[in-house]
Formats: structure tokens, C-alpha cells, sequence
């Protein structure tokens, strides 16, 4: 596999969020967001990217039936396989590994 390295993608929640659009648009080719889809932690207002910032910084918004505590390295398999999964789908449409 080869990767081309001077394509940056960003992935994470809320804070690689922040960063990204206050900091370092202009560094990061997309970003993966990655959020529950659980009602047990809702972000505050303004903090997920509405759908025009998703396009206009290139930005995947992605909302999991995990709960939020679960998703971390110590959460269940089931759980990081599915995001793992969902990010490799992420890097195959955007980061042009072959």
C-alpha cells in the first residue's frame, strides 16, 4: 500500500473539530468526524458542523449507535471494528491510498 503523505486527514470529534476550522483549514485536505448517534450526550448547539460546513471544509460527519463512553480504545470490539471499518471506508474514498 502506498500512501500519499501530503494529503492530511483529520479525524476525531468535537475538539479535532474545533481545531480544524479555527486553526488549520488550510493544512487538511478532509476530516472524519466521528459522533454517537445515542441521545445520551448531545453536543452543545454549534458544535457538530451544519451540512453547508461539512461541504464547505470538506468535512464527513459520521453518527454511530454506540454509545459515547463506549467509544474509546477501551470500549468493546464490536464497537472500534465498527469505527474502524467506517474510517478505513473513509480513507479509501479520500486519501487515494492504493
Amino acid at each position: 500500500m502506498k500512501y500519499d503523505w501530503l494529503i492530511v486527514v483529520l479525524i476525531g470529534c468535537i475538539v479535532g473539530w474545533l481545531l480544524y476550522v479555527n486553526k488549520i483549514p488550510q493544512l487538511c485536505n478532509n476530516a472524519l468526524m466521528i459522533r454517537s448517534g445515542m441521545p445520551d450526550f448531545l453536543p452543545d448547539p454549534g458544535v457538530v458542523p451544519d451540512e453547508e460546513e461539512q461541504v464547505r471544509f470538506r468535512i464527513k460527519v459520521i453518527y454511530t449507535r454506540y454509545h459515547h463512553t463506549n467509544m474509546t480504545d477501551s470500549g468493546p470490539y464490536l464497537v472500534k471494528r465498527e469505527i474502524a471499518r467506517e474510517v478505513k471506508q473513509f480513507l479509501d474514498e479520500n486519501q487515494g491510498c492504493e
